[in-house]
């Protein structure tokens, strides 16, 4: 073994034994940050007679720099607008993963467990994905970002299009989703 080879195995050795789960690996590679992800919601009546979006419960965790920049950037219903049509997608791509002993139980977000939610959410999505072609909105650049989790430059360049398109896209893609549930969306 030469000298060099022997440095390289004891350095190896000396990362191996400070950084040994893969999150401290990946954590050089693609820096995290914390935030406060929103698992529910409802709307109340306030007082005054206005409804008021309720935030159920919510939990601290660590997401990735670059991806948070992307989600920092959209609206609370942009975001709920995302979450839905990867919960559709995959439905499809996956099945429902519907259990048979859990037929009868209720689901944590207070939906009963019988698909319905599940087949309502697909509809939509078909209904969104024509829409989308309609306007002329990229859904198969949205859902190799929102889907397939390739990253918004991975997917420009993939697509050979100018930076930023993809992100663009995404963003046209969960106004519409907005629109089409008749949530509010963002102005300008």
């Amino acid at each position: 073994m030469t000298r060099a080879q022997a440095r390289r195995r004891l350095a190896l050795q000396r990362a191996t034994a400070e950084h040994s789960t893969p999150a401290a690996w990946q954590e050089r590679q693609a820096p995290t940050t914390a935030v406060e992800l929103r698992l529910g919601q409802r709307l109340e009546r306030q007082d005054d007679g206005s409804l008021a979006v309720v935030t159920l419960t919510q939990a601290r965790t660590r997401r990735r720099r670059l991806d948070a920049r992307l989600w920092d950037s959209f609206t609370a219903e942009e975001q709920a607008a995302a979450e839905c049509i990867w919960y559709a997608f995959s439905a499809i791509a996956r099945g429902m993963g519907l259990a048979s002993c859990a037929l009868a139980r209720e689901r944590v977000d207070g939906t009963p467990a019988d698909g319905e939610g599940a087949r309502r959410l697909v509809d939509l999505y078909f209904r969104w994905a024509r829409w989308c072609t309609a306007e002329g909105v990229e859904h198969a650049t949205i859902m190799d970002v929102l889907g397939y989790g390739l990253g918004c430059a991975e997917t420009d360049r993939k697509r050979r299009r100018r930076k930023g398109h993809s992100r663009a896209q995404i963003a046209a893609g969960l106004a519409l989703y907005c629109r089409l549930r008749g949530w509010p969306v963002r102005r300008g």
